[in-house]
């Protein structure tokens, strides 16, 4: 079996050459793939009314948006990379646009639904960051992020993990090197962020054996 480390250079190593092709190599892998639909679904699920408007921010290569969308909507992706929306994929229902928090290039209010997985805990101003995704989504819309949580687990702990979830080779490696690597962030923290951005009804839910929480709230 190729040890750990191995598989851990090689995702280094692709990070560092082709950012686009490490983030579609990851959303392949079952867990990662499965935990951003899992926590995307659960936030659609949770706005009230028709979704006819979603946007991912952050959305890299946008292979979550083509999941995500249905035939009735219409879903924007914003990323900060060019590199990143060139290697996105046509949609019909789909368009990306170059952008980065807290200026969104999107009207006021224009979106049912604003998400954006392990963003706010790579920002400066998380707080004025936030604002941005508030600004663009509509009344009554949800905003929701996903963030790796603290305290940080060492290797052995996140090896156990990978066991548990019966994660191995390439699978387990990610899991260990996205979590080691991340800028973990403290729940009540980021429940703080979220009220002092005027959000209501904020609720946040556990991934991943707690090591990741989705936190949403509504704009009143």
């Amino acid at each position: 079996m190729i040890p750990l480390w191995v598989y851990r250079t090689e995702l280094t190593l692709l990070a560092a050459s082709n950012a686009p092709a490490l983030f579609r190599h990851l959303y392949g892998l079952l867990w990662y793939g499965s935990l951003l639909r899992q926590w995307a679904g659960d936030s659609l699920a949770a706005a009230t009314g028709t979704v006819r408007d979603l946007c991912e921010i952050g959305c890299g290569p946008g292979d979550l948006l083509h999941d995500l969308v249905q035939p009735s909507q219409q879903a924007t992706g914003v990323d900060a990379s060019v590199a990143m929306l060139r290697a996105a994929r046509p949609h019909p229902l789909v368009c990306f646009q170059s952008g980065r928090l807290p200026d969104v290039p999107l009207a006021d209010g224009s979106q049912d639904v604003v998400l954006a997985a392990s963003v706010l805990n790579c920002v400066l101003d998380p707080l004025a960051s936030l604002a941005g995704m508030v600004r663009i989504t509509r009344t009554g819309g949800v905003v929701s992020v996903l963030l790796p949580t603290g305290p940080r687990a060492s290797v052995g702990e996140l090896m156990q993990d990978a066991d548990r979830l019966e994660l191995s080779g390439r699978s387990a490696a990610a899991l260990v090197h996205w979590l080691r690597m991340a800028r973990v962030v403290d729940p009540a923290e980021a429940a703080r962020w979220f009220t002092a951005a005027g959000l209501q009804q904020v609720t946040i839910t556990p991934y991943l054996r707690g090591r990741v929480i989705g936190i949403r709230g509504r704009v009143s």
